[in-house]
């Protein structure tokens, strides 16, 4: 199982650097490991149940310093996300965040869709353990919009925000891939394959990877494939790209 130094590695050094372009980078923004796992409980803290608009405009201070940058102008927001209770990470692409925006509705398409990627979905022995968390994942990140689009001042069409579970992905064969599985969902549904993001919303959760994909991921090449990789960096550390 992949740490969340080598993941925070993979996805803002080496996605960031080797696989993204200046432009690419320009419409994404890459959360670092312990993001998700800091809003929530902040969230669980200073919000109520069921949050009005006026307690997202009093309680973001508490929650989170005021970005410079105008996140809702980005593409696509990238949320890794480990869960602590079984040891498992996963996955949320915020694609189109503008179109929740009155100001940016229309900036990548009409929806703000929230996607959840995880590697064991579909997993009999978690099937109950994720009818509940992922919902409340879910629910973080929609509430985080909300905080977030309070910082600027701007005001949410929350009807436009779509969440969607990509429950057709590829999904691990055993314990202990869930990083790596990570890892090639945010390289291919932001770099090698947008075509996706011209799809309706409805269609989302049927979102798969390739063939050669999905076969090395379930035959361990991509496994080791990492595994080289971060052994080869251990000894020949990148100071410039």
């Amino acid at each position: 199982m992949l740490d969340d130094v080598q993941i925070d590695f993979y996805l803002n050094y080496w996605i960031w650097n080797v696989r993204y372009n200046e432009e690419r980078r320009s419409r994404t923004f890459i959360h670092d490991t312990f993001a998700f796992t800091i809003l929530r409980e902040k969230i669980a803290k200073n919000l109520p149940p069921k949050p009005k608009v006026l307690d997202f405009k009093k309680k973001w201070p508490l929650i989170f310093k005021k970005q410079k940058a105008d996140l809702f102008e980005k593409e696509f927001w990238v949320f890794p996300i480990h869960l602590k209770e079984i040891r498992h990470w996963t996955l949320v692409i915020v694609h189109n965040p503008g179109a929740a925006i009155r100001k940016y509705k229309h900036t990548f398409g009409k929806d703000c869709r929230i996607l959840l990627m995880d590697s064991l979905t579909n997993h009999p022995k978690y099937r109950e353990y994720f009818a509940i968390e992922h919902p409340n994942i879910m629910e973080t990140i929609k509430n985080y919009l909300q905080l977030l689009a309070a910082s600027y001042g701007y005001s949410v069409l929350k009807n436009r925000i779509k969440s969607v579970i990509c429950s057709d992905i590829t999904q691990q064969e055993n314990c202990v891939d869930c990083g790596i599985h990570l890892l090639v969902n945010v390289e291919y549904f932001t770099y090698f394959n947008t075509l996706w993001t011209a799809c309706a919303t409805k269609d989302l959760h049927e979102m798969r990877h390739d063939v050669d994909i999905e076969f090395n991921l379930k035959t361990g090449k991509t496994r080791k494939d990492f595994q080289e990789l971060f052994t080869y960096l251990k000894t020949n550390p990148i100071i410039n790209i």
